[in-house]
């Protein structure tokens, strides 16, 4: 994800998503070399998170 910064209020849930697209906010990833803006056949792809990926939600004041 980089370096990103969020404020969550109290309370709040987050979801972190690992999608190849979150149609319709973003294209959907045809999963061939076809620009996504032309794609007219969509195939299955494969993901791969790897095992020293991580999400760190440091909690402030802390």
């Amino acid at each position: 994800m980089g370096h990103t910064a969020h404020v969550f209020a109290p309370g709040h849930r987050i979801r972190w998503q690992i999608t190849p697209g979150a149609h319709p906010r973003y294209a959907p990833n045809p999963g061939t070399d076809v620009p996504r803006a032309e794609a007219t056949e969509f195939v299955p792809i494969r993901i791969t998170v790897h095992a020293d990926s991580e999400l760190n939600l440091p909690v402030a004041g802390e």
